[in-house]
């Protein structure tokens, strides 16, 4: 057997000569969907609603949800800006994060992210399915 042998994209020096590969690789995982949670204070119960002015300038939907949180031993309002979206907007969330956090007057945003299975259920996805 020869050890120089090489497999697409796999064995010795595979990955090196193969970017095309790798290029696919890292697509991929930029596109898998994530779900990002933006925590933010709040003064007052319904300022959470002045949010949706800053998420339309980075994203055409979110869902905010009003919570109470707890900061150094304190409660306070807060709301969760929860987005699907991909790796490849973890900018924007960011900026977004940003934005929040001098609008809202706080010393941080927590930003948090896992990735996700998603589905956008539309008119378009249901037509055709025979539902006999």
């Amino acid at each position: 057997m020869n050890d120089s042998r090489t497999v697409p994209g796999i064995g010795p020096g595979g990955w090196a000569g193969r970017q095309g590969l790798a290029d696919a690789q890292e697509q991929h995982a930029r596109e898998q969907a994530i779900v990002y949670r933006l925590h933010v204070g709040r003064r007052l119960y319904a300022e959470h609603l002045d949010a949706v002015s800053y998420i339309a300038r980075y994203f055409d939907g979110a869902t905010i949800i009003p919570a109470t949180g707890l900061w150094r031993g304190t409660r306070e309002y807060s709301f969760i800006v929860e987005i699907v979206a991909t790796l490849a907007q973890l900018q924007a969330i960011m900026s977004l994060a940003g934005d929040l956090r001098v609008a809202f007057e706080q010393t941080t945003v927590l930003v948090t992210w896992q990735r996700c299975e998603s589905l956008l259920l539309g008119e378009d996805t249901i037509r055709g399915i025979d539902h006999a």
